[in-house]
């Protein structure tokens, strides 16, 4: 509950239309109300197999301990996120939420890699994997919305090196930084595949929906550095543009596919394609957007002096 009310901070600061943001308020009281339902359930259930059985499996504390601690994770970077509404826009508000997650996410990292070595955890990599891919679409959904060019008050602060500037990308706000977030996407979609196509479990129903989401987003910022920009259409609205595009277009081609389209299936760009050969249709949808925003993003921000 802590963590939902954090979450609703930070969507209650969100720039979106009011009918929008009136309907992501609906959808995060069901939120509520399943994550309360799901407490009671899970909690009856530990009382019925009975909590001192449990806690003496080395596993099950480890999956305890694990559970608590990515709570306090998500309710971390939701406080990071709601923070950032409060602050000016003239500063470099979004940065402490990149460094956290940056960091929580190098830590959890470390931390399956370690466990996977125990017997019974062998796939938390992929799990971690997962989650990595999903924050990578949600962080480059987001930077779509963010600030085109540094400021002032943020130029000044730039290091003097370009290797510094250009390590500091993913800390640092601004719409390449949602590109920074793509190319680890990419390269995390990459591994995972590798990693995935070694077991029998199969997550290319999720590779898809990832792949899709960030095939779309980046799609749309290229649209709008060279031709949506110039019409007028502010960069704040980028993320739920890309949101509201996904949803229509998956309400159109869903009924396809469930009405007997089998091509549809083959489809980059229906979010539930399941036929193996999207795959590497995907992974090209998102190296040509990726390619075509090269020419926007060459020239480096550079230090001001004062």
């Amino acid at each position: 509950a802590a963590a939902l009310t954090l979450y609703a901070m930070a969507v209650a600061i969100a720039p979106m239309p009011k009918i929008i943001r009136n309907l992501t308020q609906i959808g995060l009281v069901m939120q509520l109300l399943i994550a309360v339902y799901a407490w009671v359930f899970v909690s009856t259930q530990l009382c019925n197999w009975g909590y001192m059985s449990i806690l003496r499996d080395s596993g099950a504390r480890l999956v305890l301990l694990e559970l608590m601690a990515l709570g306090v994770s998500v309710a971390g970077l939701s406080y990071a996120a709601a923070l950032a509404g409060f602050r000016p826009a003239t500063v470099d508000r979004m940065r402490p939420f990149r460094t956290l997650a940056t960091a929580l996410i190098a830590g959890w990292g470390g931390v399956l890699a370690c466990q996977s070595r125990i017997k019974g955890f062998e796939y938390v990599l992929e799990i971690w994997a997962a989650v990595l891919m999903v924050f990578s679409a949600g962080m480059l959904v987001v930077g779509l919305s963010e600030r085109t060019e540094y400021g002032m008050h943020i130029r000044k602060r730039l290091p003097r090196s370009r290797v510094g500037r250009v390590l500091g990308y993913p800390f640092r706000t601004g719409q390449l930084n949602a590109v920074c977030w793509a190319l680890l996407l990419l390269a995390a979609g990459i591994t995972f595949s590798r990693i995935t196509s070694l077991n029998a479990m199969d997550w290319r129903p999720f590779h898809v929906v990832v792949l899709n989401i960030s095939g779309y987003a980046l799609t749309l910022l290229v649209l709008w550095r060279y031709v949506l920009r110039f019409e007028g259409m502010p960069a704040a609205s980028l993320w739920w543009v890309t949101g509201t595009v996904i949803v229509l277009i998956t309400a159109i081609l869903g009924p396809l596919c469930i009405g007997g389209v089998d091509a549809i299936n083959y489809f980059p760009g229906y979010l539930f394609a399941h036929q193996r050969e999207v795959l590497p249709r995907l992974y090209r949808w998102n190296a040509f957007a990726l390619l075509a925003l090269l020419p926007a993003y060459l020239g480096l921000p550079k230090r001001t002096s004062t």
